[in-house]
């Protein structure tokens, strides 16, 4: 008799992003973030250039919101 087929359960990963004007405040996010039952498994703290942030928010390219939106993510 063949085994039964258990599916196992997904694993899902959340990328997050703390903003420039909340950076100072990044202890309280983490605990928060990991108070809500996600495990941090990686971090990365970098400072996006003009490029960067051009090519993270390309989807948003053309908007009147958009270099505000670059210039704010690089300062």
């Amino acid at each position: 008799m063949p085994e039964e087929y258990v599916p196992l359960p997904q694993i899902q990963n959340t990328l997050a992003i703390i903003k420039p004007d909340a950076y100072p405040k990044r202890r309280q996010i983490e605990n928060i973030i990991s108070q809500a039952g996600f495990t941090i498994v990686q971090q990365k703290e970098i400072q996006l250039n003009a490029e960067n942030a051009t090519d993270f928010y390309k989807e948003h390219e053309g908007k009147p919101f958009f270099e505000t939106l670059c210039k704010f993510m690089t300062r």
